[in-house]
């Protein structure tokens, strides 16, 4: 009996230690956006573009309080706050401003070049919660770059249809195994090795499921992965959580 309380034990010491892990891999996800800005700011003075990059690192500290407090986000039983209508398409440009640092300067730092494109389309508005909808799609672009050590194309395309208003974040890198792929939203699931664990889709999938929404999952070893966000229209969304 006392070995099987020590297995149950550690067990859940092992779990507790894992959802540590994912959040404080995603946190710092967040605080290098943040810390990146504030270096990117001091390095090129305060005669360039200086509001616009603390505006930024702003941005990303609110959305790193937002994480503390819903360390539970990945349970899609948890209510989304502060829902109201809005574009996705301004979604996809805070978060191509605020994960410049991780697609644009780290990669050049290491010699290598990601190239963004960004398609928008013509959307119907969705109603949403801002900050969580940057979390989903800073946690997207974070594992394309990752996804991308050498380098390689990193697209966000919207576009609307009469199912709801949609999002791919899609990049050119190593790709998903069949069995990765079906398991990717498996929460700790992770490729990296023994140091991280993998949260970032489980969250994202739970956070876009709590919208009424969908994540899928394209990918194809060797090739890259495209995940797709899809949102209900406003007129069909369900009511603010309060």
């Amino acid at each position: 009996m006392f070995d099987e309380r020590s297995s149950v034990e550690a067990e859940r010491l092992d779990a507790i230690g894992g959802v540590a892990a994912g959040v404080a891999h995603h946190l710092n996800n967040i605080l290098m956006v943040a810390l990146g800005n504030i270096q990117l700011a001091l390095m090129h003075g305060m005669a360039e573009r200086p509001a616009s990059r603390l505006h930024s690192a702003e941005r990303a500290v609110r959305d790193a309080a937002d994480v503390v407090r819903s360390l539970t986000s990945f349970c899609r039983t948890q209510p989304i706050p502060a829902m109201a209508p809005l574009d996705l398409n301004e979604i996809v440009d805070d978060v191509v401003e605020l994960s410049a640092p991780r697609w644009r300067d780290e990669p050049q730092t290491h010699g290598n070049t990601i190239h963004l494109r960004v398609d928008r389309g013509e959307l119907l508005p969705t109603v949403a919660s801002g900050p969580a909808l940057r979390q989903v799609f800073m946690n997207l672009v974070a594992n394309a770059v990752e996804a991308m050590p050498a380098g390689g194309v990193l697209t966000l395309r919207t576009w609307s249809d009469p199912g709801g208003v949609h999002c791919a974040v899609s990049d050119t890198g190593v790709g998903m195994t069949e069995d990765v792929r079906r398991r990717a939203l498996e929460p700790f699931l992770t490729t990296k090795g023994p140091k991280t664990r993998g949260l970032g889709l489980a969250v994202a999938h739970g956070i876009v499921t709590r919208h009424g929404g969908t994540l899928t999952i394209d990918s194809v070893q060797g090739l890259g992965t495209s995940v797709v966000v899809s949102l209900p229209h406003a007129a069909s969304s369900p009511p603010p959580s309060l």
